[in-house]
């Protein structure tokens, strides 16, 4: 029987990028990926790579794996351009969430949708 994968490391991925946490193998959809589990404080933040993104592993301890991530930051990398690409959300009153100018007594109609 084969040993389980399970260490701490530093991943190289195509495309220049980095991320490093709990290193572990897992079958998704019938491929072996590589899930990395990354620290964020006390917590964790899961991200899966197929083999052919992966440039390297260098298997650490989990010392150094939390260190290089926290040098790599946790955010995933897309996280900005959510943020970015959404509008801003808008209430059931058809205001932006947050704006002071709708009377919580007076009574609201219904809201005309934009489909």
């Amino acid at each position: 029987m084969a040993n389980k994968f399970e260490h701490w490391g530093i991943v190289e991925l195509m495309g220049h990028q980095r991320t490093a946490g709990r290193l572990t193998e897992e079958m998704i959809g019938g491929a072996n990926m590589l899930r990395v589990d990354v620290p964020d404080g006390n917590e964790f933040r899961t991200a899966y790579y197929g083999a052919s993104a992966i440039y390297a592993v260098h298997i650490t301890d989990e010392t150094i794996a939390r260190a290089a991530a926290d040098s790599m930051g946790s955010r995933p990398p897309f996280a900005y351009e959510i943020s970015r690409l959404l509008p801003p959300p808008v209430s059931a009153y058809n205001v932006p969430c947050g704006a002071d100018n709708v009377d919580q007594d007076e009574e609201v109609g219904p809201v005309d949708l934009p489909f």
